[in-house]
């Protein structure tokens, strides 16, 4: 072979194929991990402070529209068992029960049409046998407010018995709240309720709250469960349904 043709023949590259090693993979998952696990609460918390939103959103909406009843009923919010006049004849709310029948009278009034309206986002189970794993009754909104049932179509407490005659402070006579799990029907109210656990809402000590102003607040603290009726002057005339 001549020099020239030595020159002038392609120069031969030597290439090797370089693969990811086995540290270097281990090394890439360990860091993902790292990451995952930083962003994750942060990304959790987001979340749910976004539902809490929503939450409070839907408590607006639907003490708007408990407000404009009153002005077409006399003064009363709705209901959910017989007229309050008929109720207090006794002096007490005794025979108030299950919040779907107050969701329907604001329905027949044209004042909410959405069931999805009666649903807090966090709400994943209710029941009183929600805290038991598998149990409860998974949460979701009802397929039209005829068949609206208090468990496991809706996510709020309501206490009965309000009207523009009341004796109450309005910002701190609660109206609407996160429910817990098990059932707070009855005259249940300061010192009586339920604890919020884990399995309830927005997790444990946590409430939304509409008051009698129309304002909306969130409470968290040890006690939330009965902290938002603290402030009644006559708990006599009201009711807690849920």
């Amino acid at each position: 072979m001549t020099t020239l043709q030595r020159l002038c023949r392609p120069a031969i590259r030597l290439t090797r194929n370089h693969g990811f090693t086995l540290v270097e993979l281990l090394v890439v998952i360990a860091i993902i991990a790292i990451l995952s696990a930083l962003l994750f609460p942060a990304v959790a918390t987001a979340l749910e402070r976004g539902r809490r939103a929503a939450c409070r959103s839907n408590l607006r909406q639907l003490g708007l529209a408990k407000m404009q009843f009153a002005e077409s009923n006399g003064g009363w919010y709705p209901w959910t068992a017989q007229h309050p006049d008929t109720d207090l004849a006794d002096g007490n709310m005794n025979r108030q029960g299950n919040y779907a029948l107050a969701a329907r009278l604001l329905n027949d009034a044209g004042l909410i049409t959405d069931t999805r309206m009666y649903i807090c986002p966090s709400d994943k189970v209710d029941g009183d046998d929600a805290y038991d794993p598998g149990g409860g009754t998974k949460v979701r909104p009802a397929t039209s407010f005829a068949t609206m049932n208090r468990v496991g179509n809706i996510s709020y407490i309501y206490i009965v018995g309000h009207s523009d005659r009341t004796l109450e402070n309005p910002s701190q006579a609660p109206v609407l709240a996160d429910e817990a799990n098990p059932s707070e029907n009855g005259a249940k109210q300061f010192d009586n309720m339920p604890p919020i656990k884990e399995g309830d809402n927005h997790g444990p000590n946590v409430r939304n709250v509409l008051w009698l102003d129309g304002s909306v607040s969130g409470i968290d603290d040890n006690n939330a469960a009965n902290s938002i009726f603290a402030g009644f002057i006559n708990p006599v005339v009201i009711q807690s349904v849920d």
